[in-house]
């Protein structure tokens, strides 16, 4: 009963589709022509066909593979307000970043997308479908025009522009993985965690619960009872002011971390250490920089 019902919606509004283009636009929904074109010449999607060719993903949407298009009207991006769409312009690697989460790989049309009810988009996010009364939304934008057909797959015209979600802080990804449960610690007792979850960049060292666990229980129990030498070490952890990747740091011979100290940094061809700790995992990446793993603590030097 359910899909019956989204069957007949979905024919609804793939009729309400080819009402959306006028008479001299129904090639639209043939699928004769690729999406960038219908997108250009229906004549409702202009701001979304410049911001495609400023960043040069019309290119990316006129070739033959097939593509699923959430395409914002005119009227989604005016939503947005003139400041921000300027600033958007002003930024195109951020743009791209908002247009790949409109881009789904492969055909999928709007009853293949609810019966889903997710999708990976080109950003490596994923966009929701529901299905409320007979309106079809993916995340919070109404689909206003469905199963716009392409000779490289199938536009969905929607009436909000979609914003991927922001990848979480350096703080947050370590208080939702157990192996830093002893790091997160640390971090509260010194208020450092708020400081790695606000704004800046920051590439952070950080040592696992197996790494405090060789400073022995009873060191790390003082340290948590002693705030200011805790957080030079933690800060000994830090490169301030910087995300800097695996494939950046093992070029490199040192680094100034936030205490004002220098590391030691060495690749011998397979493992990056940093001090005498090794580097067990690299390049997990937040909204405020980066994380690299490493198996022991890094303690500085008194002098």
């Amino acid at each position: 009963m359910f899909l019956q019902s989204v069957k007949n919606a979905v024919i609804g509004g793939s009729l309400a589709a080819g009402l959306f283009l006028s008479a001299g636009q129904a090639f639209a929904g043939k699928g004769s022509f690729k999406i960038g074109d219908i997108l250009e010449r229906t004549g409702k999607f202009q701001t979304l066909t410049t911001a495609l060719q400023l960043t040069g993903l019309d290119q990316a949407i006129a070739g033959d593979d097939a593509l699923t298009v959430l395409a914002p009207t005119d009227k989604a991006f005016e939503k947005l307000g003139s400041e921000t769409l300027e600033g958007l312009i002003n930024n195109p690697e951020k743009l791209s970043e908002i247009l790949l989460y409109h881009v789904i790989p492969g055909e999928v049309g709007l009853f293949e997308a609810l019966q889903a009810q997710e999708a990976a988009t080109l950003n490596s996010a994923s966009v929701s479908f529901s299905m409320e009364g007979f309106g079809f939304f993916v995340n919070d934008a109404r689909i206003v025009f469905p199963n716009i057909r392409a000779s490289n797959g199938v536009i969905h015209a929607i009436d909000s522009v979609l914003l991927p979600p922001a990848p979480p802080s350096i703080a947050d990804i370590a208080a939702g993985n157990e192996q830093f449960s002893t790091l997160v610690a640390a971090l509260q007792a010194t208020g450092l965690d708020q400081v790695l979850a606000g704004e800046g960049t920051f590439t952070v060292f950080a040592p696992t619960n197996e790494a405090f666990a060789k400073l022995g229980e009873e060191t790390i129990n003082a340290l948590l009872k002693d705030p200011e030498t805790l957080s030079n070490i933690l800060l000994y952890h830090v490169v301030p002011e910087a995300a800097v990747e695996a494939a950046t740091a093992v070029t490199l011979k040192s680094a100034t971390m936030a205490n004002g100290k220098e590391t030691k940094l060495m690749f011998d061809g397979k493992d990056l250490f940093i001090n005498d700790s090794k580097v067990i995992a690299t390049d997990i990446m937040a909204s405020n920089g980066v994380i690299h793993v490493i198996d022991t603590v890094l303690v500085p030097s008194a002098k």
